[in-house]
């Protein structure tokens, strides 16, 4: 589970980017201060850069024996999003508890009324929504039932670097047109329906295999994200579509 990182032991100022604009009205002091490239900054044992908006380097600063590190690039790494509040003359941050999904992914399962709140502390973790040309293909080749809609597929991320793969599939969240289950349902074996409404039904097939050999972390580790996602319905939710 991923550990929430704190800065301790360190006295650091947070800076983040705002319009020229909101400077006018400030009450702002000048300094002197210290660009400062060659700091580096370490979470959960990964040294990263800082990065703003567009993707630019973005340095430390260190000031009278202290250092300010800029705000926007240290909350891309904290899942911490940034606004400015310019009538306010605050920062506003806000947790992202939740796995996000690109916007291609978004529409598709908007399209298909379906979606999950997945927490971001569950670690080794990956989550993907099939594109449908990718679909069509795994109904042509077999690997998946002709009458299905859709499908999402939550992978276990190895943590063993020496083991030759990425990934191995932990549940595989299926979508079926309401008219269809009563007979997709005949082969589905060890199928969970997760949720309907007048046009899908959601189905989660769970790994039944751990294939990691038996003690080892992975396989613990496998075994403890396939059941407790089971334990939570898969953070599974409807859209109202």
């Amino acid at each position: 589970m991923r550990k929430r990182w704190m800065a301790a032991g360190m006295t650091a100022a947070l800076l983040v980017g705002v319009s020229a604009g909101a400077y006018a009205t400030s009450n702002l002091k000048e300094i002197k201060a210290f660009l400062n490239p060659d700091l580096k900054v370490q979470l959960n044992d990964i040294t990263f850069t800082l990065k703003d908006e567009q993707g630019n380097d973005v340095f430390p600063i260190t000031y009278e024996g202290n250092t300010y590190l800029p705000l926007r690039g240290l909350a891309q790494q904290l899942d911490l999003s940034v606004a400015w509040d310019g009538a306010g003359n605050k920062v506003i941050l806000k947790g992202k508890p939740y796995v996000e999904f690109s916007a291609e992914e978004e529409a598709l399962l908007k399209k298909y009324g379906y979606g999950f709140r997945l927490p971001r502390w569950l670690d080794h973790m990956m989550v993907s929504v099939i594109p449908e040309e990718n679909v069509k293909t795994s109904i042509e080749e077999g690997r998946l039932d002709k009458r299905a809609q859709a499908l999402t597929l939550i992978h276990y991320m190895v943590q063993d670097e020496n083991l030759h793969r990425l990934h191995d599939v932990v549940a595989r969240i299926e979508v079926y047109k309401k008219e269809d289950w009563p007979e997709v349902k005949k082969t589905a074996t060890g199928a969970e329906v997760l949720g309907e409404n007048d046009r899908y039904v959601y189905i989660a097939k769970k790994a039944a295999e751990n294939p990691y050999e038996p003690g080892t972390l992975d396989a613990e580790g496998f075994g403890d994200l396939r059941d407790w996602l089971d334990l939570h319905d898969y953070y599974f939710t409807l859209s109202g579509k």
